[in-house]
């Protein structure tokens, strides 16, 4: 296990040459958005704090080291997630303890290990990062086989309460994005001192809520009106009922602005584009300025994926959460609910009555949640994440 010392990772000279740079491999997967979506956070952040002087590769083990059957079926997660969520659950809840773990790690192995043992040896890895829970045992064998010691960090991209895949214990460290998470690991015997609540990696330009001041003419700007603004997504693909919530509280007449990103779902974009929506309605595709459409909104509705609450809360937004995925979120909606950061409100009748309840004249939950959001949001993340996995793989520089 590295150790930090008072003396800042920052000492590294301007600029490596190639050939000596620290070489850093970050495993995710594209099982979902957010492993990537988090692991390029962290590879800004490097780029951003310490520019030309590490080399650091993004790798999909499931599509560069697996066989291919492995491969096949951890990319059957989405269909799995979205037509058969009941089977998803159970499969997630059976295995999440300690002798289905090790055989479920067992039988995983064998489809795994020898394609990423050539792999590793091939790239000479000084420090490797995972990003995704079904990874770290099975990459960490390998690299105990390997030898020598090359330091592992665990990045967890759930809020609160995760699968024992993620807790790996003989990791150097391992990253939670809260208390929470901290906590977590920590009941379920992971060593106190492997484990740091740093926050969940997001795109740098989230950099926290708006001044107040500001917001009518970023409004303006992105051709919004000046008034209560409720974002509504469904991730990136714009899954769940997002059309039929949208729909209702137009229909409820609350006074409420609506902005709707529907993400790569073009159909379900076309079909709100041609609705004849009574209130003021902006519908909106994929779009790569989400940090500014949080900054002119008012509170976000979107399912319970830990990216998007992680930006809500650097954003200072309240959330009302519709949907989430079965045991593996569900941990992300009782961390919103337990810290008083949102509701959750899965029926159409439901959000309609809690958005007319925060949105009316009297209440001030939503403010107060608001702050509290900005309390519980960690901007730095990223670059708190880019020091610890900088001081790993130049123990000479960061260790004491």
């Amino acid at each position: 296990m590295f150790i930090l010392s008072a003396e800042p990772v920052t000492t590294f000279p301007e600029q490596e040459p190639a050939a000596t740079r620290p070489r850093i491999l970050f495993l995710f997967s594209d099982t979902g958005g957010g492993h990537r979506a988090s692991a390029s956070a962290v590879l800004r952040a490097m780029d951003m704090a310490y520019p030309g002087r590490f080399d650091v590769e993004l790798f999909d083990p499931f599509v560069e080291s697996s066989r291919p059957f492995l491969g096949w079926l951890v990319y059957r997660y989405a269909w799995l997630i979205k037509n058969a969520p009941s089977l998803y659950s159970l499969v997630f809840h059976a295995t999440d303890n300690k002798v289905m773990t090790r055989l479920a790690l067992r039988i995983f192995g064998r489809q795994f290990r020898p394609g990423f043992r050539k792999d590793l040896a091939q790239r000479r890895a000084d420090a490797v990062v995972s990003f995704h829970p079904l990874l770290n045992h099975v990459v960490l064998q390998v690299m105990d086989e390997a030898g020598p010691h090359i330091p592992f960090i665990t990045v967890i991209t759930d809020m609160s309460e995760f699968h024992r895949f993620w807790m790996a214990g003989n990791a150097d460290l391992i990253v939670v994005p809260s208390r929470d998470a901290r906590r977590y690991c920590i009941e379920r015997g992971v060593d106190p001192r492997k484990v740091m609540a740093v926050g969940l990696p997001v795109d740098p330009r989230f950099t926290g809520p708006p001044d107040p001041r500001t917001r009518p003419a970023l409004r303006a700007r992105l051709g919004l009106q000046d008034r209560a603004t409720l974002l509504m997504m469904g991730g990136g693909e714009g899954t769940g009922r997002l059309g039929a919530y949208a729909r209702a509280l137009d229909k409820a007449d609350l006074g409420v602005q609506l902005v709707i990103v529907c993400g790569r779902n073009e159909r379900l974009k076309k079909r709100l584009e041609a609705y004849p929506w009574h209130g003021p309605v902006h519908v909106f595709g994929f779009v790569d300025n989400m940090p500014e459409l949080m900054q002119a909104s008012d509170a976000v509705v979107t399912k319970a994926g830990p990216g998007t609450i992680s930006e809500a809360l650097i954003s200072g937004l309240p959330l009302l959460l519709t949907s989430f995925v079965p045991g593996q979120e569900e941990g992300n909606v009782k961390f919103v609910q337990d810290h008083h950061l949102g509701w959750y409100t899965p029926r159409v009748k439901q959000l309609v009555r809690r958005v007319r309840w925060a949105f009316g004249p009297g209440h001030e939950e939503l403010e107060r949640m608001k702050g509290r959001a900005e309390t519980e949001g960690r901007p730095d993340a990223a670059s708190e994440i880019a020091t610890l996995i900088a001081a790993a793989a130049v123990p000479a520089t960061g260790a004491g």
